[in-house]
C-alpha cells in the first residue's frame, strides 16, 4: 500500500517515461536498504508512430524509476535487466509487474507474451522472478494456471497464512481468478483456486490491506 503522504506527492508531480512516454501499470515498493522508493512499470511504446494495430502496446519492457525524496521527484533508471522468458518466441512483451517482499527476497510476478503482435490474441503467461536487491532478477519459472492466456498478477499474504495470486483469465471470460500456495518462492507450487469475481469482463486486479479488511480494485 502506498503511504498517503507519498500518494499526495505523486499527484503533485506525475511521472512520464522519458523514452516512450507510455508508463502504465505501476507498482511502488520501499527499499529498506536505501530508504528510497522504486517504481516498476510497463514501458509502452506510446510515442512510436506507424505501427500496425496495437503493436505499440506490445514488445514493451519493464521500466524502473527511483525516488530518494519520498516521491517528490523520480529519476528514470532504464529497463529492468534479467527478466528472461525461456521458450518464448522473440520479441518478448513484458506487462504489468507486481513486486512483493517475501521473507528475505523480492519477488516479481510478470505477464509475458512471445512473438510480434498487432492485436490482442495469442497466449500469455505469468512468470516469477526473485531478487535480493531490486536490481538483479532471476527467473524462477512460469506459473501453471491451467489457461493459455493469463495476465495482470497481484499477490498478497492472506489471513490464513497462505499467499494468493489474483489474475485476469482471458480464456475464461476475462474475469478474476485466484491461485494459492504455502511456499510462494517456488513457482511450481501455485495451484488454481478458482473464480473470485464473475460478471462483466474486467482486468488489472490489485489487492491491499487497509484497516481490518483486504481490498481489491479492478478495471472494467
Amino acid at each position: 500500500m502506498i503511504h498517503p503522504i507519498l500518494s499526495r506527492r505523486l499527484l503533485a508531480s506525475p511521472y512520464r517515461d522519458p523514452v516512450h512516454d507510455g508508463a502504465a501499470d505501476p507498482v511502488l515498493v520501499s527499499d529498506p536498504v536505501t530508504g528510497g522508493w522504486s517504481m516498476f512499470y510497463t514501458q509502452r511504446r506510446a510515442a512510436e508512430i506507424g505501427l500496425d494495430g496495437v503493436a505499440w502496446v506490445h514488445e514493451s519492457e519493464i521500466g524502473v524509476a527511483r525516488s530518494n525524496d519520498g516521491g517528490s521527484t523520480w529519476t528514470y533508471q532504464g529497463v529492468v535487466e534479467g527478466l528472461d522468458a525461456p521458450g518464448l518466441a522473440q520479441p518478448v512483451t513484458r506487462w504489468a509487474p507486481d513486486v512483493v517482499r517475501i521473507g528475505d527476497r523480492w519477488v516479481m510476478f510478470l505477464t509475458v507474451l512471445g512473438g510480434r503482435r498487432t492485436d490482442w490474441t495469442g497466449p500469455a503467461r505469468i512468470a516469477q522472478y526473485t531478487s535480493a536487491d531490486l536490481h538483479v532478477w532471476d527467473f524462477q519459472g512460469y506459473l501453471d494456471l491451467d489457461s493459455e492466456r493469463v495476465i495482470d498478477a497481484a499477490v498478497a499474504q492472506c489471513g490464513d497464512g497462505l499467499y494468493r495470486l489474483w489474475y485476469k483469465d482471458e480464456a475464461r471470460g476475462s474475469r478474476t481468478y485466484a491461485a494459492v500456495t504455502a511456499t510462494p518462492l517456488l513457482a511450481s507450487t501455485w495451484r488454481v483456486e478458482g473464480l473470485v469475481i464473475g460478471g462483466r469482463p474486467h482486468e488489472g486486479p490489485k489487492v491491499f490491506a487497509l484497516g481490518r479488511r483486504y481490498w481489491m480494485v479492478t478495471d472494467e
